[in-house]
């Protein structure tokens, strides 16, 4: 969604980028507020409180393409695609979609915008086969001027129905790499260890009150 009022930096908010098995879509600009802001409404972003049905009554908002029904436009897939089937918790359909990763494999977002106010993540996953327990890892990169930093922030444990994971921390402040930079690039990805996982409606949630 864009913002009129939001300048246009480059911000990328994915889980850094393997070697892309399947590099579908191209990263693509879109208006940012600053990273330095902690006012999550000037990406021009909607909110809801998707999660209040297991008691989390935050309010989030959709990564662009999050869930899965473009086709993964913009998304970087490393042994994963967009497959049909995906969580019925959101209003899905027989027709709906979500992302399979195999294990080893990755899914990375397109650029998002995201201030100092968006701290924390949540999404649907399931495991489709193999060993559910830390079978999957959700990891912040942050990158500027020929500096780049990765660190994991979950090791998540899906079921095999489809179910919301915990809330994951996003908190830039643990980084040496300053995201307040407008030319930062801050990425999330969420890869497969041990099992083959869908993941399905990536949100973010700024903690608006």
């Amino acid at each position: 969604m864009r913002s009129p009022a939001a300048p246009r930096p480059r911000v990328l908010l994915a889980t850094a980028a393997l070697a892309a098995v399947a590099a579908v879509g191209a990263a693509v600009d879109v208006p940012i507020a600053p990273a330095a802001s902690a006012d999550a409404s000037a990406c021009g972003q909607s909110f809801a409180q998707h999660f209040l049905p297991w008691k989390d009554s935050a309010y989030y908002t959709l990564a662009d393409g999050g869930d899965a029904e473009t086709g993964a436009v913009g998304w970087t897939l490393a042994g994963a695609e967009p497959v049909a089937g995906g969580s019925p918790h959101r209003g899905g359909v027989s027709a709906d979609t979500s992302f399979r990763i195999a294990p080893g494999g990755s899914i990375t977002t397109p650029p998002i915008c995201v201030t100092d106010a968006h701290r924390t993540m949540r999404f649907f996953s399931r495991v489709a086969s193999g060993t559910a327990k830390d079978s999957l890892r959700v990891e912040l990169i942050v990158s500027d001027a020929g500096k780049k930093e990765v660190r994991e922030m979950a090791k998540l444990s899906p079921g095999t129905s489809w179910h919301p994971t915990k809330v994951v921390s996003l908190d830039t402040s643990l980084f040496g790499v300053d995201p307040s930079s407008p030319t930062a690039e801050v990425h999330l990805r969420i890869r497969s260890v041990t099992a083959t996982v869908q993941v399905d409606d990536v949100f973010v949630d700024p903690r608006l009150r």
